[in-house]
């Protein structure tokens, strides 16, 4: 534990919602929701490994490539490299944003009962993970630089949409006596959603970089040689054009995104007891 850290995780939330009446009688509602976590828990990499070895310290081995790196942590003998290796307290540094944009239409009046609504959300924060994208709840995909690690989170989905509907078909036959009893009072029901994938996680090697079977390698990890091998939103989404150093979670793809439709149609006799007629459509 870290005895200079007595902080404890809060998050912040807030939203805005404006709503107005629409014709054929429904209502549209138009949100921005966003809600910020700080001080979150972490057990490893940026400011809590106490053993950290420093930015550049095995290049002054005579073959940097074949240096053990216990020589070179700060609490080991330099001579005989004895001493710990990776030395974690738990501490409180990582943080994490969404925003979102919600828009809500919805029919509860007559015959048809519509209820639907979007979501263009943004969820972004520190990816707790190692430097071979295994979630690990530590800053570790670049221990030495907090801000580094920032980016999309995999509970990500961009686009959502959710439409649920159910039609009275009323009397179609305008039938009457037991004919109408058979044929009317039937509902067609149904719930839909559509959403995108998730944001794929990947590896970062110092000179190999694999993604969604792609593997790159790469003489001088950067940005440029991702080109043409990713979707790189490192701009848009960080605010930063990153360095020399792949800060491979910053660059994003998505996996494929799903579709979900189930039907029901159900009805009843206008007398007797309840029969039901259900069938769904995956």
């Amino acid at each position: 534990m870290d005895s200079r850290d007595d902080k404890q995780p809060y998050t912040d939330s807030w939203s805005v919602t404006v709503a107005q009446r629409t014709p054929w009688q429904g209502l549209l509602e138009v949100a921005y929701v966003g809600n910020r976590s700080r001080d979150l828990p972490s057990s490893g990499g940026f400011g809590s490994n106490l053993n950290l070895v420093p930015v550049g310290a095995m290049l002054s081995a005579v073959n940097p490539g074949n240096a053990d790196s216990k020589f070179y942590r700060p609490l080991n003998n330099p001579s005989t490299g004895k001493g710990y290796g990776d030395l974690n307290q738990a501490t409180n540094n990582l943080y994490a944003d969404y925003k979102a944009m919600q828009v809500t239409w919805g029919r509860h009046l007559g015959r048809y009962t519509i209820q639907a609504n979007y979501t263009l959300q943004k969820a972004m924060g520190i990816l707790s993970a190692n430097a071979n994208g295994q979630p690990n709840g530590s800053a570790s995909i670049n221990p030495f630089n907090l801000q580094s690690n920032y980016g999309v989170q995999p509970t990500d989905r961009r686009h959502l949409f959710n439409i649920a509907y159910s039609i009275d078909i009323g009397n179609p036959l305008h039938a009457h006596g037991f004919l109408s009893g058979v044929t009317s009072g039937w509902q067609i029901s149904g719930i839909t959603q559509v959403q995108s994938g998730a944001n794929v996680t990947y590896s970062v090697q110092p000179d190999l970089l694999l993604r969604a079977g792609v593997a790159r390698v790469m003489s001088r990890p950067g940005y440029a040689q991702l080109a043409g091998a990713f979707t790189l939103n490192d701009t848009i989404f960080t605010g930063t054009t990153g360095g020399n150093q792949a800060e491979g979670e910053r660059a994003e793809a998505r996996n494929t995104g799903s579709v979900c439709t189930q039907r029901q149609p159900s009805g009843r006799l206008s007398s007797g007891p309840v029969r039901e007629s259900e069938h769904a459509d995956n």
